[in-house]
């Protein structure tokens, strides 16, 4: 993982007031640069009077008497120490992932993500996929000579795939598809072909894995992400059996079955009114999972809204940003204050790059580093989009994989990026943000439409404000839901003043893992 050279750092990045933005409250005021990373504590009259003089920055002519003023202001600022509270936050430890330093970038592929099964034995229904049929309205299993030749093309394509990511539906009712990706990877390591082995990983509902099913995760190391709930009254009311009754308790036995076996699990539960009207809040179902299963950051995202779904399990603006800023502040409090690792992933993905100063550009892999095929062969930019004919990148019979009109696809969405929409490019938290490009697609109807923004501003706010400050802090998980955060107050005053609304291509990210897939052909400059 690269680190941009902020300033402070030996870079040369250019000071500038638009780059600057102030939070505050009664009692601590913070001074905020999105292009460093870097954050200065200031008492609140002092950043009162910032706040004034950054907004009244924004028009001066840069060689102005008053624009002067306010740099040498920010510069002074810059040339002080950098606090090493941040440095000091416990981190988990990330791999580096050596293999991919060693083949040439347009030979790298992050994630391939293949679906094995336009089928599924659940009826959940806030399901964005149509009951795992996506557009196909009829069952279709991938064939293990079909798994095969997708694995065969792509080792063509590249030199190392990272991960390998088998998708339904519902992945675990074709054992035999993804058996056969696992011989052809392994057989093309073996013979040189590939550079390394990837790292195998399975989203399931775990409601049948069967003997055989978890001997073939043994032998290929694939690892399940589980989609759970939380607890039975919960999970129950949205992740029914296609005849209506719920599915937890056959759920639980084969987790259970499956760490016996020391296979490793993970969760994604999505959470939704479903949570809340349950009296199950972000805070609980974080806590739920540490006590059951040890996980320690959970990466529970707001459910979205799609043409399928059912929408009353949406939550408003208002509960997204008080629940995941009330998440964010239970967090850095555990971190800080009772120095225990329990959050929300959203949380620790701030927090680490905050610490490590690591910008991000991109707001997902799809389009960047991740492609995905469908059981009818066809690729896309994820999961998300199969079987939508405005994403389609082209087909796994292609000579080159990519079309001419995928190729301009993924231009298309290079546009809606975090380095190049005209709402991301002047928003504070450019730099730290992130999302779901495709969830953002189904809840808007737009390429480049933006469904999460408020929250995002609100939750980043309050992650920055609580890591400085911790008056205050609640003894029991109603205490955080039972007050107003400074990102819950402010979300308004943080909305990005947009210049120009223009979408635009813009440079490619410091993540090599975020390399845009327009990089691979001649088409990146058309």
């Amino acid at each position: 993982m690269k680190r941009d050279p902020g300033v402070g750092s030996g870079g040369a990045t250019r000071l500038r007031a638009t780059d600057h933005h102030v939070l505050m409250d009664e009692q601590l005021g913070l001074l905020f640069d999105r292009q460093s990373l870097r954050v200065w504590p200031v008492p609140p009259d002092v950043a009162g009077t910032l706040m004034k003089v950054l907004a009244e920055a924004t028009g001066l002519p840069a060689t102005s008497a008053p624009a002067r003023a306010v740099d040498e202001i920010i510069r002074a600022y810059h040339s002080a120490p950098d606090t090493d509270l941040l440095s000091k936050i416990p981190r988990a430890h990330e791999d580096e992932a050596e293999v991919r330093n060693t083949v040439a970038a347009d030979r790298y592929l992050g994630k391939l993500a293949v679906n094995v099964a336009n089928d599924c034995n659940l009826g959940c229904t806030y399901c964005y996929a149509n009951g795992g049929f996506y557009g196909t309205p009829e069952r279709i299993m991938l064939s293990g000579d079909d798994a095969e030749q997708i694995v065969m093309r792509f080792a063509r394509k590249f030199d190392y795939i990272e991960s390998v990511q088998f998708m339904g539906g519902e992945p675990s009712m074709n054992s035999s598809a993804i058996a056969a990706c696992g011989r052809a990877f392994t057989r093309l390591v073996g013979n040189g072909s590939l550079a390394g082995m990837p790292r195998f990983q399975l989203v399931t509902n775990a409601l049948v894995l069967s003997s055989a099913f978890l001997d073939l995760c043994e032998r290929y190391g694939i690892e399940l992400t589980v989609s759970l709930d939380g607890p039975a009254r919960v999970h129950d009311s949205v992740r029914t059996r296609k005849n209506g009754r719920g599915s937890y308790t056959q759920v639980r036995k084969n987790v259970d079955r499956a760490l016996a076996r020391k296979i490793r699990i993970g969760f994604e539960p999505t959470f939704s009114r479903a949570h809340l009207d349950a009296g199950f809040n972000l805070i609980h179902l974080c806590t739920w999972f540490h006590d059951e299963f040890g996980i320690e950051e959970l990466h529970a995202p707001p459910v979205s809204g799609n043409r399928y779904a059912d929408s009353s399990l949406l939550l408003t603006n208002e509960e997204k940003m008080r629940q995941y800023c009330a998440v964010a502040e239970w967090g850095v409090d555990n971190l800080l204050i009772r120095r225990r690792r329990l959050l929300h992933d959203f949380t620790a993905r701030i927090i680490n790059d905050l610490a490590t100063r690591t910008r991000n550009s991109v707001i997902c892999p799809a389009g960047n580093s991740q492609i995905s095929v469908s059981v009818k062969g066809e690729l896309s930019p994820c999961w998300m989009y199969t079987d939508d004919p405005d994403f389609t990148l082209g087909h796994i019979d292609d000579d080159d994989l990519i079309s001419e009109a995928g190729y301009g696809t993924l231009r298309r969405m290079q546009q809606a990026e975090l380095h190049s929409h005209p709402h991301c490019r002047s928003c504070m938290i450019q730099p730290l943000c992130f999302g779901c490009k495709g969830a953002d697609y189904h809840e808007t109807g737009t390429m480049e439409g933006k469904s999460n923004c408020d929250f995002m501003r609100a939750m980043v706010a309050t992650t920055l404000m609580r890591i400085f400050s911790h008056r205050d802090v609640p003894q029991d998980i109603d205490g955080y839901l039972n007050r107003t955060t400074p990102g819950e107050r402010d979300y308004r005053r943080l909305r990005p003043e947009i210049q120009d609304d223009a979408l635009v291509q813009g440079p490619v990210g410091t993540r090599r893992v975020f390399l845009p897939l327009t990089a691979l052909g001649k088409h990146f400059d058309a």
